[in-house]
C-alpha cells in the first residue's frame, strides 16, 4: 500500500517550490524552519494536517488530506512587506488553482486553499524585534484512494 498522503504533499511542495519569483532553492520545505535563520526573504514550511475519509465507490474512499503551509516573508520595515507578502500568497493560490487535480498525482478529484488565520507579524524570539510577516495556510486534496 502506498502512502497516498506524503504523495500529494510532495506533489505540493513541489509546486510551491516552482514559484522561483518568491522561492530561492531550500526556501520551501518540510516541517524544517531553519530556513527562517537562513537568509531567505521568503520561507514555506508544510506540515501534515488532518483527514477525512468516506465511502467513494465499492472498491475506493475519498480522502480528504490536509496540508499545511506556513508562509513567511521577512519584515522590511516598510509597505513593501505586505505588498510582497500579498503577490506571494497570490502566487500559491493562482498556482494551486491551476493544478486542481495534481496532475503529478493519481485519482485527485479537486485541490482547495484557504487561511487558517489572519495574517500577523511575529518576532524574534526574547526580543520586540519583528522579523517576518506569517499566514497559516491550509491545502485540502480530495483524493480517491483504493481499499485493499
Amino acid at each position: 500500500m502506498s502512502d497516498n498522503y506524503t504523495t500529494c504533499e510532495l506533489a505540493v511542495k513541489n509546486i510551491v517550490a516552482g514559484l522561483t519569483t518568491y522561492f530561492e532553492t531550500g526556501s520551501v520545505t518540510l516541517g524544517d524552519f531553519s530556513p527562517l535563520d537562513g537568509g531567505f526573504d521568503r520561507v514555506a514550511v508544510l506540515s501534515p494536517g488532518g483527514f477525512t475519509s468516506e465511502r467513494g465507490t465499492m472498491s475506493s474512499n475519498l480522502r480528504g488530506w490536509t496540508i499545511n503551509i506556513d508562509i513567511f516573508q521577512r519584515f522590511e520595515g516598510s509597505a513593501d512587506t505586505y505588498t510582497t507578502f500579498k503577490a506571494m500568497r497570490a502566487a500559491i493560490i493562482d498556482a494551486l488553482d491551476t493544478a486542481r487535480n495534481l496532475p503529478a498525482v493519481g485519482d485527485v478529484a479537486d485541490v482547495n486553499v484557504s487561511a487558517r488565520s489572519e495574517p500577523s507579524m511575529v518576532s524574534k524570539q526574547g526580543t520586540n524585534t519583528l522579523t517576518h510577516l506569517v499566514q497559516a495556510l491550509q491545502v485540502t486534496i480530495k483524493q480517491y484512494v483504493e481499499v485493499p
